[in-house]
């Protein structure tokens, strides 16, 4: 738990949020399957949340002097990829390879709208992040799903105003913040959090009535440079409401 991989977080097993470099080896690790994802969802283009090459592995299967290779060895799904239209532009070109060959949908997302999915059993409010800020690229999440609620919050310093009122009164099952600068100071007009900012967006949360003092409220997206390891923080952070995720961290809501 004190080595960390980057962050992402996958729901039910069909619904993923962000797909990292090294996302293939870390769900080797914890034994998960990823062609049963049916949508990705992407906060924003930078290669720790989004790694579009993986998407060559789902290329057709080839033939070598008559023999079968890969990559796959055998049919997969249709996906859909949804995202900022900056993350959309970058993964069609960012591959070689058509789309379609690739079984790979794309949705392009636009802020303050509830988007209905996978047959309206999945609802998502994209909401702008306080991140990448002038590109309009990065969003963070509202996901709905199986009568639950969750605030997906990576990378962004606190939200604006008008985030903040769209998200008042809505009520969350949980939360997942990042925490990236960890206990260390944070800089002018920082776009991301540490600790203590994490800690004052949750006191925001609670008054606008989306969360109360019980609501499961969880660190990720943690820098090892500014977080002492796992063993000797999370303790201390549980006393204060904070959850410390780590990898394989899994939690039902």
């Amino acid at each position: 738990r004190d080595i960390r991989h980057y962050s992402c977080i996958l729901i039910d097993d069909e619904v993923l949020v962000d797909i990292p470099p090294d996302i293939h080896f870390s769900t080797l690790r914890l034994g998960i399957n990823l062609t049963k994802i049916k949508i990705v969802l992407v906060s924003h283009p930078h290669d720790d949340h989004f790694y579009p090459r993986i998407f060559i592995m789902r290329r057709a299967p080839t033939y070598i002097n008559g023999e079968l290779t890969g990559p796959r060895m055998s049919d997969i799904d249709e996906i859909t990829v949804a995202g900022s239209e900056l993350t959309i532009r970058l993964l069609k070109e960012s591959l070689s390879i058509p789309l379609e060959e690739l079984k790979v949908k794309t949705m392009i997302l636009r802020p303050y709208i509830w988007y209905s999915m996978l047959n309206g059993n999945l609802r998502i409010l994209p909401l702008p992040a306080h991140h990448m800020v002038g590109t309009n690229a990065a969003f963070i999440y509202v996901i709905e799903k199986n009568s639950k609620r969750i605030l997906y919050a990576v990378d962004t310093g606190i939200p604006r105003s008008d985030v903040l009122n769209s998200l008042k009164g809505l009520s969350l099952d949980a939360v997942i913040c990042e925490a990236t600068l960890g206990l260390g100071k944070l800089p002018e007009n920082a776009q991301h959090m540490n600790v203590e900012l994490a800690k004052k967006f949750r006191e925001i949360l609670i008054k606008l009535g989306c969360i109360d003092k019980f609501t499961p409220y969880i660190l990720t997206h943690v820098s090892p440079h500014w977080m002492p390891p796992h063993h000797m923080i999370s303790d201390k952070l549980r006393k204060e409401g904070l959850i410390l995720a780590y990898d394989g961290f899994l939690i039902k809501i």
